[in-house]
């Protein structure tokens, strides 16, 4: 946020405790057991031979979490919309509480901005996989707008909201954004997370043959 005693070109930066904290429910790095795992056939970028493929282990450790102990009664999420919502939606809000200790729902905060910086995490797609007929919360299971407005909406931040997709650089260029908001005067406090929760196998699948992994 700005202080009042500081001029246009300075900004206070307040460290919340949410940036220490993991996703809810995630635990220490496991190794991925092989009933879990993302693997595939891939293509070896090594490999003379352009269709050669092999069967590759594409990660060996991972957090993962429990979806079931997220609490959406304190968000007045409902079980049902919970459980469309990308983990992403799950993983800010949970992390927005603890970083700001507003209560969800209070009184309107019209000068406070959200930027957030993230990627799609495919969540949309597996949901039309288990979820073929659409339902009232479909369009916005992972919409990429919907993480910085369920922010937003949920702790009644009415300053500009805006989600950030530059790759590698999203949160970064999502605090860009939101320091450009107030030294504009756009909003006199602003909310900054990054957020970035891979689900399914595509990700690894792609970033693998392009050697882009560590193994």
């Amino acid at each position: 946020g700005r202080d009042g005693g500081t001029s246009g070109s300075e900004i206070e930066v307040r460290r919340g405790s949410g940036m220490e904290r993991r996703a809810g429910g995630a635990n220490d790095a496991v190794r991925v057991s092989s009933m879990r795992h993302a693997c595939g056939e891939v293509c070896d970028p090594k490999s003379s031979k352009a269709d050669e493929c092999v069967a590759r282990h594409l990660v060996q450790f991972g957090n993962f979490i429990e979806r079931s102990l997220f609490d959406g009664e304190q968000f007045s999420v409902t079980a049902h919309e919970a459980r469309l919502m990308d983990p992403q939606q799950r993983v800010l809000l949970e992390n927005a509480l603890a970083a700001t200790s507003v209560t969800p729902h209070s009184a309107p905060k019209p000068a406070t901005a959200v930027s957030v910086g993230a990627w799609t995490s495919q969540y949309a797609d597996m949901c039309r996989v288990y979820e073929p007929t659409p339902g009232p919360y479909s369009g916005v299971a992972s919409a990429l707008s919907v993480l910085c407005g369920r922010v937003s909406y949920t702790f009644g931040m009415r300053g500009p909201s805006v989600c950030v997709d530059t790759a590698c650089s999203s949160s970064l260029v999502a605090a860009h954004v939101a320091s450009s908001h107030l030294r504009d005067g756009s909003c006199e406090d602003a909310l900054v997370a990054g957020v970035s929760v891979n689900v399914g196998i595509g990700t690894f699948l792609v970033a693998t043959a392009a050697s882009m992994l560590s193994f």
